[in-house]
């Protein structure tokens, strides 16, 4: 039975083409999040789980617990799928922790700050650019003309790619882009606060 559970968590986990790097935390921990949600072994992850005591009393003898044994065998499936997901330098940051819930705070501890670092690099980079400075590019053949250079929104409001980001940041970040020339702004999950922000920024 568990040699059963074992290979079908190893043939679900190879579905998952994505593997954890600097770049990517937050699309990977909403993807790792429904593919753990998927074998039902959530509170294995999110704390809300605890591991049973190894042993009970039963007719006055100790004896193993079963469900301590079931807890473990459902613990490594968790920590199987996600260190499947894991590129070399994501593993190292994980090397000798035991449970899921361990190894996913360690990776959560470890690349959360990236993400956080990465906006602030945009934003920085945004602010370097003079007001019209962004080069326009044609698209198709109707005339079109947007910026070529884009920011991404789907992040500033949609709570699956994380927490979310402070909404005077992501407005002032809107604003210089805008201001700055920039016409390519997105996704649609974020369309009411673009448009919401990038009308006053024009004002």
């Amino acid at each position: 039975m568990a040699s059963d559970s074992l290979s079908k968590t190893t043939s679900v986990s190879h579905l998952s083409p994505i593997k954890l790097s600097a770049d990517n935390f937050l699309v990977w921990r909403n993807h790792m999040t429904l593919l753990v949600g998927l074998h039902t072994l959530s509170h294995h992850i999110d704390g809300s789980s605890s591991q049973p005591s190894k042993t009970i009393i039963s007719e006055e003898k100790e004896i193993t617990n079963p469900q301590y044994t079931s807890w473990v065998q459902a613990d490594r499936q968790a920590s199987l799928l996600i260190l499947s997901a894991l590129t070399e330098e994501a593993a190292a940051e994980v090397l000798g922790l035991s449970s899921a819930r361990q190894i996913w705070c360690a990776l959560e501890n470890a690349y959360s700050n990236a993400s956080v670092e990465r906006v602030q690099s945009l934003r920085d980079s945004l602010r370097q650019l003079t007001k019209g400075g962004v080069r326009r590019i044609k698209l198709g053949s109707q005339g079109m003309e947007v910026s070529s250079l884009g920011l991404g929104c789907m992040t500033m409001t949609n709570s699956m790619y994380g927490p979310g980001k402070s909404e005077e940041d992501m407005i002032k970040l809107i604003h210089h882009a805008v201001n700055s020339g920039v016409t390519h702004l997105g996704p649609l999950t974020s369309t009411d606060l673009i448009q919401m922000k990038s009308s006053s920024a024009r004002r």
